[in-house]
């Protein structure tokens, strides 16, 4: 039958298959990081917002409910000192 009249080294093919598995092995620990950042950030978005909209519900609609009631002069001026408060607050987040 026929002679090998060649023998290619595989040294060099083997170290760079290992170098290429290595980089591989990295971007797929880089981009586990970077998802596992993006559920961290999603849930302290989530937090804030819900911070956020807190006051307004606790505060704003109450204390609405109670100025409907008694008209004083003193719970308008807190009503729309909460109000000014929660809209500065929410423009604040919605630039972050």
């Amino acid at each position: 039958m026929g002679q090998i009249l060649v023998l290619l080294d595989e040294t060099d093919y083997r170290i760079a298959l290992e170098h290429a598995k290595a980089a591989l092995g990295q971007t797929i620990r880089q981009v586990t990081q970077m998802l596992e950042n993006v559920y961290a950030l999603a849930s302290m978005y989530e937090v804030r917002q819900s911070e956020l909209l807190k006051p307004r519900n606790i505060n704003y609609v109450d204390r609405k409910a109670v100025v409907k009631r008694i008209r004083g002069p003193f719970l308008m001026k807190s009503l729309s000192t909460r109000k000014r408060n929660y809209y500065a607050a929410k423009i604040g987040f919605e630039q972050k």
